[in-house]
């Protein structure tokens, strides 16, 4: 695990809305040939520069009614807030326990607040795919794994309640196969629920077969996804841009005081307009 190279961030002085339509193509350039832009103010923080590129970028925006996180609070209709950080949030595809994941996903650093971790994390899973070991690649491009998740706010109340997804570990980006999935989220959502009460709904995963994931399998994924995971270390004004079908994300825990004055992370789902 490493932190993110500068050469890999964009800045942005502030210099009126010429400088800002320029830099809308260079944050789509950096995208398109990295899977991910962030781009960092220089000025401070300006939620308006946010907006305009969110607006300019998005075709249409998706709403995470279907997630399974309980601690968003809806900041807007296309907007939603990332309440709590006091738990870490495994390696992940958004959405991908679910039939149409978004493309993009919006991230926006309103403020930090004085605590420690809470970085986000960023893993190409192009490169993961290519570094798994054999036996397991050709296990994933062979058999599918199949979700099974809660929509009720509480404990699984009754069959309608539980929804199915089977789907590939193995998502497509420009022709390339790449390790992008919910696989890991999905594996410890139990144990996380134990140990951070309240965070989020029942998920689980198998194979579709209905055979369980071996540990030494999963074991085998996290030793292949640590030295290729990049971290970032938020600053307010931070704008993250990232490709769904290429990048999973994840976090560190975040250890501070968390009242959402202090920490205020803003999201979003969409799909592109470019």
């Amino acid at each position: 695990m490493s932190e993110l190279k500068p050469s890999n961030i964009l800045y942005y002085g502030g210099d009126g809305p010429a400088d800002l339509a320029c830099l809308q193509n260079k944050l789509v350039a950096h995208y398109k040939a990295q899977g991910y832009a962030l781009l960092r103010q220089q000025s401070g923080a300006d939620k308006s520069v946010y907006d305009y590129l969110s607006q300019k970028l998005s075709a249409r925006f998706v709403s995470y009614k279907n997630g399974v996180h309980l601690d968003r609070s809806q900041y807007s209709s296309t907007q939603s807030t990332l309440n709590r950080a006091d738990y870490p949030v495994p390696l992940h595809g958004e959405l991908f326990y679910t039939p149409s994941p978004p493309r993009m996903l919006w991230f926006y650093c309103e403020a930090y607040g004085e605590g420690v971790g809470g970085e986000t994390l960023l893993t190409d899973g192009v490169a993961v795919y290519h570094a798994l070991p054999g036996e397991l690649v050709k296990r994933f491009d062979q058999q599918p794994i199949c979700y099974r998740r809660d929509t009720s706010a509480g404990s699984i109340k009754d069959d309608e309640s539980v929804l199915e997804h089977t789907c590939s570990a193995v998502t497509s980006y420009d022709g390339e196969p790449a390790f992008v999935n919910s696989l890991l989220l999905a594996y410890e959502t139990e144990v996380m629920r134990r140990k951070y009460p309240g965070f989020m709904r029942e998920l689980g995963v198998r194979w579709a077969s209905g055979r369980k994931f071996e540990r030494s399998d999963i074991r085998a994924i996290k030793r292949v996804i640590e030295p290729l995971t990049v971290t970032i270390a938020w600053q307010p004004g931070d704008i993250l841009l990232v490709d769904n079908y290429r990048f999973m994300h994840g976090r560190n825990r975040y250890l501070g005081n968390e009242s959402t004055d202090q920490r205020r992370l803003l999201t979003a789902l969409a799909e592109p307009a470019f």
